[in-house]
């Protein structure tokens, strides 16, 4: 099997803007729950992790949704991929940058809660369980990385 170096790039590239895509809006996800939780619950120390576990779920539910889907299309068409991959990366980064905009007139009408929020989460033990969320994270990939890398048929 002979790759050439316009496919070891774009397949290098589909790796790269997949990982940061999907890692992205999963980030996107954690931060809205934040917004959400720091209104909904707030007062409550319970549970403060919560929105990263569920963006660790989402991560590893489109990971896998994709590796699973996404063969096809790396078969046929790595090029165009690749421009998706980066497109919706660039999506996705942009909403993480207008979020905060959208969201201020919420951020000064909920201040209080925001300031009871963060100060919560500066205690050793959350943020020692936030760490090891975002470990997962990582883990997680390595694992499906090296689960899938075993079930891959050649398609060359």
């Amino acid at each position: 099997m002979k790759i050439t170096k316009a496919d070891y790039f774009n397949l290098l590239g589909i790796g790269a803007f997949l990982f940061l895509s999907i890692q992205q809006f999963s980030s996107l996800v954690v931060f809205v729950l934040r917004y959400a939780q720091s209104v909904l619950f707030s007062g409550s120390k319970e549970f403060l992790w919560l929105p990263e576990l569920i963006g660790l779920i989402v991560f590893t539910l489109i990971l896998l949704w994709t590796l699973h889907r996404g063969s096809s299309m790396l078969i046929n068409n790595p090029g165009k991929l690749l421009l998706i991959l980066v497109i919706l990366f660039f999506g996705i980064t942009l909403l993480q940058i207008l979020f905060p905009i959208i969201g201020a007139e919420f951020m000064v009408r909920h201040a209080e809660e925001f300031a009871d929020y963060s100060d919560r989460r500066k205690n050793l033990f959350p943020q020692l369980i936030l760490g090891l969320i975002k470990f997962l994270y990582y883990l997680v990939f390595l694992i499906v990385l090296f689960l899938k890398r075993k079930t891959v048929v050649n398609i060359y």
